[in-house]
């Protein structure tokens, strides 16, 4: 084994110009929560609007479907039916009255 590394230590040298070759460092590692503080610098913080349990009874076909899409969506039913409920004020708002 020690043969090895001369030999190998001999064919370097020889290769090369006798400098040891330079090391190339990339880009060190960079915590996330840091990327995000730089992206929201500058914006105004809003409050987040509480949400309040509210009971509505739905049609069991319509609750099933929206059930699979939230799981579809990773999201929670709460969180598609808000979403649903801001679409459509959206579009209601912009009807002509």
């Amino acid at each position: 084994m020690p043969n090895q590394k001369r030999d190998l230590s001999k064919i370097l040298q020889q290769s090369g110009s006798g400098a040891e070759p330079e090391i190339v460092r990339g880009q060190g590692y960079t915590l996330s929560t840091n990327q995000q503080q730089d992206h929201w610098q500058g914006q105004e913080e809003q409050p987040i609007p509480v949400p309040d349990r509210r009971s509505v009874r739905l049609r069991i076909d319509l609750a099933k479907k929206f059930k699979k899409l939230a799981v579809d969506e990773d999201v929670t039913m709460g969180e598609l039916v808000e979403r649903a409920m801001e679409e459509f004020l959206e579009r209601y708002e912009g009807k002509p009255q």
